[in-house]
Protein backbone atom coordinates (compact mmCIF):
# COMPACT_ATOMS: atom_id res chain seq x y z
CA UNK A 1 0.00 0.00 0.00
CA UNK A 2 1.40 3.47 -1.11
CA UNK A 3 1.47 6.49 1.34
CA UNK A 4 -1.77 8.42 -0.85
CA UNK A 5 -3.80 5.16 0.45
CA UNK A 6 -2.22 5.09 3.91
CA UNK A 7 -3.59 8.76 3.93
CA UNK A 8 -7.54 7.81 2.91
CA UNK A 9 -7.59 5.15 4.68
CA UNK A 10 -6.54 6.97 8.05
CA UNK A 11 -8.60 10.42 7.20
CA UNK A 12 -11.50 8.26 6.59
CA UNK A 13 -11.17 6.46 10.24
CA UNK A 14 -10.74 9.66 11.46
CA UNK A 15 -14.03 10.96 9.84
CA UNK A 16 -15.57 8.35 11.27
CA UNK A 17 -14.58 8.92 15.08
CA UNK A 18 -15.56 12.41 14.28
CA UNK A 19 -18.49 12.81 11.88
CA UNK A 20 -19.74 16.43 13.37
CA UNK A 21 -16.06 17.71 12.36
CA UNK A 22 -14.34 18.55 9.70
CA UNK A 23 -10.47 17.02 9.73
CA UNK A 24 -8.32 19.76 8.32
CA UNK A 25 -4.27 18.99 7.54
CA UNK A 26 -1.83 21.75 7.04
CA UNK A 27 1.48 21.89 6.29
CA UNK A 28 4.02 23.95 8.31
CA UNK A 29 6.80 24.11 5.90
CA UNK A 30 10.15 26.41 6.76
CA UNK A 31 13.27 26.06 5.01
CA UNK A 32 14.86 24.16 7.39
CA UNK A 33 11.51 22.16 8.59
CA UNK A 34 8.72 20.47 7.52
CA UNK A 35 5.87 19.73 9.78
CA UNK A 36 2.30 18.30 9.31
CA UNK A 37 -0.48 19.41 11.40
CA UNK A 38 -4.15 17.56 12.01
CA UNK A 39 -7.14 20.02 13.52
CA UNK A 40 -10.55 19.08 13.94
CA UNK A 41 -13.13 22.09 12.89
CA UNK A 42 -17.06 22.22 13.75
CA UNK A 43 -17.82 25.07 11.38
CA UNK A 44 -16.39 26.04 8.11
CA UNK A 45 -14.67 29.65 9.79
CA UNK A 46 -14.63 28.03 13.44
CA UNK A 47 -11.28 27.33 15.27
CA UNK A 48 -8.96 24.55 14.56
CA UNK A 49 -8.32 21.88 17.26
CA UNK A 50 -4.92 20.53 16.65
CA UNK A 51 -5.29 16.67 17.49
CA UNK A 52 -1.98 15.49 16.24
CA UNK A 53 1.32 16.52 14.57
CA UNK A 54 4.33 15.10 12.82
CA UNK A 55 7.01 15.41 10.36
CA UNK A 56 5.50 13.29 7.85
CA UNK A 57 1.32 13.00 6.74
CA UNK A 58 1.36 8.97 7.95
CA UNK A 59 2.56 9.76 11.55
CA UNK A 60 0.81 12.64 12.16
CA UNK A 61 -2.50 11.16 11.29
CA UNK A 62 -1.52 8.05 13.05
CA UNK A 63 -0.94 10.53 16.27
CA UNK A 64 -4.15 11.96 15.62
CA UNK A 65 -5.71 8.69 15.70
CA UNK A 66 -4.13 7.88 18.74
CA UNK A 67 -5.62 10.80 20.48
CA UNK A 68 -8.95 10.41 19.11
CA UNK A 69 -9.23 7.31 20.36
CA UNK A 70 -8.18 8.03 23.66
CA UNK A 71 -10.86 10.73 23.50
CA UNK A 72 -13.91 8.49 23.45
CA UNK A 73 -15.11 6.17 26.68
CA UNK A 74 -13.68 3.38 27.14
CA UNK A 75 -16.76 0.19 27.70
CA UNK A 76 -17.27 -0.80 31.00
CA UNK A 77 -19.08 -4.02 31.29
CA UNK A 78 -19.70 -5.20 34.65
Amino acid sequence: MNNEQIIKELTAKLEKMHPEHRIVMRNNRTMISNHWFVYLQSTPDGPLQEIGSDYTEVTALKNALAVSESLIPAKVSF
